[in-house]
């Protein structure tokens, strides 16, 4: 698609000779000296994580339903194993949510009612420690007992 916005723009009905202007340019944001054009590579990852953010967020919707049925229907899709292999769309959606894995944090408030199991806490950065992923199997804990509120640090002590 970018080649054929190119070559609209600048009339060319073949591959020889050479631009004026060189693309990246062209395409800066108005306010930066450029004509504003869309780069449709990040469009289409931005469009991309949209849908797969909208995946997470909808769970009733029924596309949802039915990627989750095929796909994942046993785990959770930003946390677990999920197929690899699948349609274009579904491909997308994984390009999406690999943006989303990357990204995204959780904002819990004051951590009384979030109930912590699994591999919530992720890696913790601490000399005295491995760095392995902790593993929380008691689920009756919430995160606020993780927490020594003075300081505001995870109490390596409780882990």
């Amino acid at each position: 698609m970018g080649s054929l916005q190119r070559n609209y723009w600048w009339n060319k009905q073949s591959k020889r000779g050479g631009s004026f202007i060189d693309w990246n340019e062209l395409s800066k944001p108005k306010r930066f000296g450029g004509l504003g054009f869309k780069n449709l590579r990040c469009l289409n990852e931005a469009m991309l994580t949209k849908l797969a953010w909208r995946m997470l967020t909808e769970k009733e919707a029924k596309w949802v339903q039915l990627l989750t049925a095929r796909y994942f229907p046993n785990d959770d899709p930003l946390y677990g194993n999920i197929k690899k292999k699948g349609t274009w769309i579904w491909n997308g959606i994984l390009r999406g949510l690999s943006w989303i894995r990357r990204y995204h944090i959780w904002e819990i408030g004051d951590r009384t009612q979030i109930n912590v199991q699994g591999q919530w806490f992720g890696r913790v950065s601490d000399k005295n420690y491995h760095h392995q992923p902790i593993n929380v199997t008691i689920s009756q804990s919430t995160v606020a007992e993780y927490i020594d509120h003075a300081t505001r640090t995870l109490r390596l002590d409780k882990l």
